[in-house]
């Protein structure tokens, strides 16, 4: 009777944390959604799925391709979503069941290892508390995201002894984004050592190299995307910098061995209570960490955005398997198959310590439910939930955002260019363009649109006065009329 109620509840109990976090993170995002705090990229991931009679699907006026902004082709599967349900909250709702998903999947990856299920559910509730998985889940959307649930499958995968859902895996983590390969690479390592297949570790390897140096020094270059100065101490060019590595060793280990690189280790691990350093699988993350302890940009190594997505999953997976290292090493796990334990209240008591714990710091003084937050402008909605729940006013700047919007009619064959504060909220309408970066400073390129939609003080995150001379360029021209304009700034033109 207890083996059968041990087998029922503790599935249950991780779809429960699964389906906690995902109500959380729905209130959370409403929260964004309603007071304007979301910013450019969920509205250029919506706008990428969208189209009308000039731009087909996945078409962006960031490079006028999407192949030219990121390589994200796991896009295409949203098309056919996003053509049902238009507007920005297909986007969040998919985002937000793949993180919902994590806990489950850590779930059913500890119970494998550890063949315990008591033992998965308190590692699937310790993976809930990692404040990095709320973090990028709230900032904004992000295609890259999708690699975690397909990494925690991949290793499920191989503990099941399923190659080629292991290589479908693989696979589909290629597709999210142009630096995923760094991840993959030594993901295939993991798949000979399991598989000790040739003849497919050589073929998926070639593949993989393929993908990243012909997408990155090849595609993305053709396609019209500029290089980002986050490496420019080594080189402009993708080849460059993958040259100053290699004979400019000192200095790369000078930019790597920083206490801010340091810090940023540290916000990673402790969460998991730095049990992911007792497993070599931790080091599968090397390639990915590179370019984000090398970047120039301290976004890079910020918890709070996207890119270090692709090292929380190693760090779950060497996380568990640092456990079992210590299960076995103290024998508390009585057999080789590690189906039972020695001493459960022991044990038990020993990690359930460590769980609420390292929970309890996470959710308390490092989580989005913190009060007092002072990071950028997604802070604000962190901070933003505890005034809500006690009743503070925490969208001071809603109604003059909801004010622009009344002033658009709602005819799907109006062409309409807005800026990102409110772009999201236009996702549906069948014209909406974002501010083309290639033609921001060019007033008359704008003649082809019926509203225009921005701010006099900043735009395309720029508040230089070469951007302010260009918005008095719109306003006083003689073909745009000033239909709106409030204390912040915030303006409609209308075509005349």
């Amino acid at each position: 009777m207890n083996v059968r109620l041990t087998e029922w509840a503790a599935p249950s109990a991780a779809i429960g944390l699964s389906i906690g976090y995902f109500g959380i993170m729905m209130v959370l995002c409403a929260l964004m959604y309603n007071c304007f705090f979301y910013g450019l990229d969920l509205a250029w991931a919506a706008h990428l799925l969208s189209w009308d009679s000039e731009k087909w699907p996945l078409y962006s006026v960031m490079n006028q391709t999407w192949l030219g902004d990121h390589f994200s082709p796991i896009a295409l599967i949203l098309v056919p979503v996003f053509s049902l349900f238009p507007t920005a909250w297909a986007l969040l709702i998919v985002q937000n069941s793949v993180f919902a998903s994590i806990p489950f999947l850590v779930f059913l990856l500890a119970r494998r290892i550890l063949q315990h299920s008591g033992w998965a559910v308190l590692i699937s509730a310790l993976s809930v508390a990692q404040p990095a998985l709320w973090y990028i889940n709230l900032y904004n959307f992000h295609w890259i995201t999708f690699t975690i649930p397909l990494v925690l499958g991949y290793f499920l995968a191989l503990e099941y002894r399923r190659s080629a859902w292991a290589l479908a895996c693989l696979g589909a983590i290629l597709l999210c984004k142009e630096n995923t390969p760094l991840l993959v690479l030594p993901l295939l390592g993991v798949h000979y050592l399991y598989f000790k297949q040739k003849k497919i570790f050589a073929g998926a390897l070639l593949i993989t190299l393929f993908v990243f140096i012909g997408v990155n020094a090849t595609l993305m270059p053709w396609l019209g995307i500029q290089p980002v100065p986050r490496w420019s101490y080594l080189g402009i060019k993708f080849s460059d910098i993958v040259l100053g590595m290699i004979t400019q060793p000192g200095l790369v280990l000078s930019h790597l061995f920083t206490t801010e690189n340091l810090h940023f280790l540290v916000d990673l691990l402790l969460p998991w209570a730095f049990l992911s350093l007792l497993n070599w699988r931790l080091l599968l993350a090397v390639l990915v960490f590179l370019p984000l302890g090398l970047s120039e940009d301290p976004n890079l190594r910020d918890i709070h955005f996207q890119y270090p997505t692709m090292l929380l999953p190693c760090i779950q997976i060497s996380a568990i398997f640092g456990i079992r290292w210590i299960l076995n090493k103290t024998k508390l796990l009585t057999d080789n198959r590690k189906s039972l334990v020695s001493n459960r209240w022991l044990s038990g008591g020993v990690l359930m310590i460590v769980v609420v714990g390292v929970s309890a710091y996470n959710f308390l003084v490092r989580s989005p439910v913190r009060p007092g937050h002072e990071y950028y402008q997604h802070q604000v909605a962190h901070q933003g939930l505890m005034w809500w729940l006690q009743g503070s006013n925490i969208c001071a700047q809603a109604d003059q955002y909801e004010a622009v919007l009344q002033q658009i009619p709602d005819d799907p064959a109006l062409g309409i260019v807005a800026f990102e504060k409110v772009a999201y909220r236009l996702v549906h309408h069948p014209q909406l363009h974002l501010y083309d970066r290639e033609q921001l400073y060019k007033a008359n390129h704008y003649l082809q649109f019926d509203y225009i939609l921005g701010n006099s003080h900043y735009g395309w995150y720029r508040a230089d006065e070469a951007y302010r001379t260009f918005v008095k360029s719109l306003v006083y021209h003689p073909r745009w009329n000033l239909i709106h304009l409030d204390s912040n700034g915030n303006f409609v033109l209308q075509k005349q």
